[in-house]
């Protein structure tokens, strides 16, 4: 029999689940909440936390965490499932993706976070201390933000350890989504801080996974990624019955370098290809911006062969607006 699970004032006894609000931060100006499901089983097993909403409009990743915590059985659970639908909660509710609204930071690099810091790192602070760190397993899930078309991927970190780097990357090839970015802690260092490389190094199985094309949509392709992954990830670890869906064939791409394309003119957006994640040769056009006569003002092609990886939706441009993203192709 296992143990109650109690995190602030939101309890769970064995076999049984439950659902509350976490404080994390209250004063007179100010009160910052973060929503949390529990699920208890009825037999021992480990702890995997699943996270949504990192940024304010995930809308995907929080439909899968919800649903997921609505459709698990705890007589049919072994350890205990710990669900956050949305970790920035001030986003969520101004309807901004990327940073909080309270202090303009991202939330993704104010991991580990402070007790006594900024709303984005007060935020960060309870979901490590309060859920991540519990665990032993975690997937961070994610997907495109509110200004961008991103293709779907699951990203692990090798930071050395060779049992922890094989679960990180087991985990990634079984959730199911056939592009891989492979990362290390080095790698990781000239992007900044952030969750996924934290949450290693406190020494928690920790991937994220990609599935939400973007720009507010809610499909229920992606959330229905997220929710195969989710499950085939709980049956791996051994807390469902059952075999993992067999995955698809993998696609591994460099992270970094990131190749990107930035506007060097003002005008008009054009991309020329439409589907993400199409494979490109070096040189391929990629798209066009166009001054407000109808005259190319500069053509942008890829740097590489690699993967189309990301177009940003925006269409009328600014010198220096990130446009798409090209990354590398690696064998596996």
């Amino acid at each position: 029999m296992t143990e109650v699970i109690r995190i602030q004032d939101i309890e769970a006894k064995p076999g049984t689940k439950n659902f509350g609000y976490m404080k994390v931060h209250e004063d007179p100006t100010m009160k910052i909440e973060m929503p949390l499901g529990i699920v208890n089983g009825v037999e021992p097993g480990p702890t995997l936390a699943i996270t949504g909403g990192l940024y304010g409009t995930l809308y995907p990743t929080m439909e899968a965490v919800i649903r997921t915590y609505n459709k698990i059985d705890p007589h049919k659970l072994k350890g205990v499932l710990l669900t956050v639908p949305v970790i920035d909660m001030p986003a969520f509710q101004s309807r901004i993706g990327w940073i909080n609204p309270i202090d303009k930071k991202s939330v993704y690099k104010a991991f580990p976070g402070k007790p006594d810091g900024s709303a984005s790192e007060m935020i960060a602070y309870t979901v490590f201390n309060e859920v991540v760190k519990r665990s032993q397993y975690h997937i961070d899930c994610r997907g495109g933000d509110i200004d961008e078309l991103l293709v779907n991927f699951t990203i692990y970190c090798k930071i050395g350890d060779p049992e922890l780097d094989e679960k990180t990357e087991t985990m990634a090839k079984i959730y199911g989504i056939d592009t891989l970015l492979e990362t290390t802690l080095e790698k990781v260092g000239i992007m900044g801080a952030g969750f996924l490389p934290e949450a290693c190094k406190a020494g928690v199985a920790s991937i994220t996974a990609e599935a939400g094309i973007g720009m507010g949509r809610l499909d229920e392709e992606d959330v229905a990624a997220h929710m195969t992954g989710i499950e085939n990830v709980m049956k791996h670890i051994g807390m469902l019955e059952g075999t993992p869906i067999p995955p698809k064939d993998k696609l591994k791409v460099e992270i970094p370098p990131v190749y990107e394309l930035h506007a060097k003119h003002g005008g008009l957006f054009y991309p020329e290809i439409d589907k993400l994640g199409t494979l490109v040769a070096k040189d391929e056009l990629l798209g066009t911006i166009k001054d407000l006569q109808g005259n190319v003002v500069q053509e942008l092609r890829s740097p590489v062969d690699g993967n189309y990886h990301v177009i940003f939706t925006y269409r009328a441009v600014r010198v220096g607006d990130l446009l798409i993203t090209v990354r590398r192709i690696k064998p596996i």
